[in-house]
C-alpha cells in the first residue's frame, strides 16, 4: 500500500530534479535535452532510490525495502515521464499552445485566419524540428537525403507500440 512517505520521497525528488533542470538550462541549454531530462528525471532520482533502500536494508526486512523502493520509484518515474512527454512541444512552442498564447494577448478582438497562419512560417517551423532532431541523435541529414538513426528508430517503435495500446491510430495527433 502507499503510503504518504512514498508520496512525499516521490514529489521530493521530482521537485529536486526540477529545480537542477531550471538551474541548469537558465546557465545554458544542453544540446541534447532529452538525454539530459532523462539523467536528471530518471537515473539520478534512482540512483538515489537504489542507495536509500541499501541503506534501509540494515533495518527492515528486505521483502519491506524492494516494496517501498518499487513504489516509490513507479511513481517517481510516472512523474517523471509526464514531464519529460510533454517538455518537448512546450519548448519547440506546439501549435496548439501558440495560438491559445496569441488568442489571450489579442483579447476580445480576437485574430484573423491570415493572422494566426502568420504565427507558423513553414521554413521556421520544419527547420527548428529538424535542428531538434539532430541535436537529439534521432535523425541525420547525409547526401541530400535525411535518415532515421537507431535512437530515432527506437523511439518510433515504442510510440507506435504505445499508440496501438491506447487504440489510436498510427500518425495523426
Amino acid at each position: 500500500m502507499i503510503s504518504s512517505t512514498d508520496i512525499l520521497t516521490g514529489l521530493g525528488l521530482f521537485a529536486t530534479a526540477l529545480t537542477l533542470h531550471i538551474i541548469w538550462w537558465r546557465r545554458r541549454v544542453p544540446s541534447r535535452e532529452m538525454l539530459c531530462l532523462c539523467l536528471i528525471f530518471l537515473v539520478g532520482p534512482e540512483v538515489v532510490l537504489l542507495a536509500a533502500a541499501a541503506c534501509a536494508l540494515a533495518a527492515s526486512p528486505p521483502s519491506a525495502v524492494l516494496l517501498a523502493f518499487l513504489i516509490r520509484s513507479l511513481f517517481l518515474i510516472s512523474l517523471s515521464l509526464i514531464y519529460i512527454m510533454t517538455y518537448p512541444p512546450i519548448q519547440a512552442g506546439c501549435p496548439s499552445l501558440k495560438i491559445i498564447l496569441a488568442l489571450a494577448k489579442a483579447k476580445p478582438e480576437g485574430l484573423s485566419v491570415r493572422e494566426v497562419y502568420q504565427l507558423f512560417p513553414e521554413d521556421t517551423m520544419l527547420s527548428e524540428r529538424f535542428e531538434d532532431l539532430i541535436n537529439e541523435g534521432l535523425v541525420s541529414w547525409r547526401y541530400d537525403s535525411w535518415g532515421i538513426s537507431a535512437a530515432g528508430r527506437g523511439l518510433a517503435t515504442f510510440f507506435r507500440l504505445f499508440r496501438r495500446i491506447l487504440g489510436m491510430p498510427l500518425g495523426e495527433g
